[in-house]
């Protein structure tokens, strides 16, 4: 359920609240749901598309920053809980 709110918050916040916090939901619903950084930065490009206004879309690559940052800490506390 946890999950699924926090995807959510980061949804909903892409269209209400500006980019830095629309960021910080995305890194958290990341954290979550490691996927969830990649589609919720697509969304916000193909949200906010202006032809000539950017060389490329910034929100997927954060979505994918946010995403790797998000395996990388699910494996490293695996890793911990596991080994002990």
């Amino acid at each position: 359920m946890i999950r699924f709110a926090a995807v959510a918050a980061a949804f909903v916040s892409l269209f209400v609240f500006p980019w830095p916090v629309s960021a910080a939901f995305m890194l958290a619903a990341s954290l979550f749901l490691p996927p969830a950084g990649i589609a919720l930065g697509l969304v916000a490009d193909l949200s906010y598309f202006v032809p000539g206004a950017a060389l490329f879309p910034y929100l997927s690559v954060w979505g994918v920053a946010c995403t790797l940052a998000s395996l990388l800490v699910h494996r490293f506390v695996k890793t911990r809980i596991i080994n002990g």
